[in-house]
């Protein structure tokens, strides 16, 4: 008897994100950029997004945690010129360090609501977790440029014949059209 996969979610398809972490997210296991933030035209933001923070795994929070140290960097550097010689941001610039060694040492306890709730406030970037993120990336989708992106993908696909993983791609392609329409 052979057991056939499960396909997967509609939820996963719109978002195009795997299903595996869409069900991280629902399950409060890991986290997702909702808004990337406002970054100087320069700057690239760190996390795009519908990226998901992995705190949990030993795999991916190494890489989601130094992200995360970076991010703390930078808004202590931004609040230590903005406040030049004045102490006026003294707190934050100190909140900013701790956070950061904390993160740094996996040993150490802390909330990583707080911490994001810090980046929010500095940054505007936006996390969530649970069926409310999800919700929140699901109100934002505009089905009509979809479904004129996929079409374009597709096209490009059906011109370009040397792809390796085109027929994989064409068949994920097709399932989101499918449940976009």
């Amino acid at each position: 008897m052979t057991k056939e996969l499960p396909r997967p979610s509609k939820i996963s398809l719109l978002l195009d994100i795997p299903y595996k972490e869409v069900e991280q997210v629902l399950y409060f296991v890991n986290y997702i950029v909702l808004d990337e933030g406002q970054y100087a035209n320069s700057e690239k933001p760190i996390f795009k997004k519908k990226e998901i923070i992995d705190c949990v795994s030993d795999k991916n929070s190494r890489s989601s945690r130094t992200k995360i140290r970076k991010i703390l960097r930078e808004i202590g550097d931004e609040l230590k010129e903005a406040s030049g010689n004045s102490k006026k941001y003294d707190l934050e610039i100190k909140k900013a360090r701790i956070y950061r060694e904390r993160l740094r040492d996996s040993n150490l306890p802390f909330s990583i609501d707080e911490i994001f709730r810090f980046i929010t406030k500095h940054k505007g970037m936006k996390f969530g977790i649970g069926a409310e993120a999800i919700k929140t990336l699901l109100k934002e989708i505009d089905l009509e440029k979809e479904d004129i992106s996929i079409n374009k993908q597709l096209t490009m696909l059906k011109d370009d014949e040397n792809q390796l993983n085109s027929i994989q791609i064409e068949k994920k392609l097709l399932r989101r059209l499918e449940v976009i329409k």
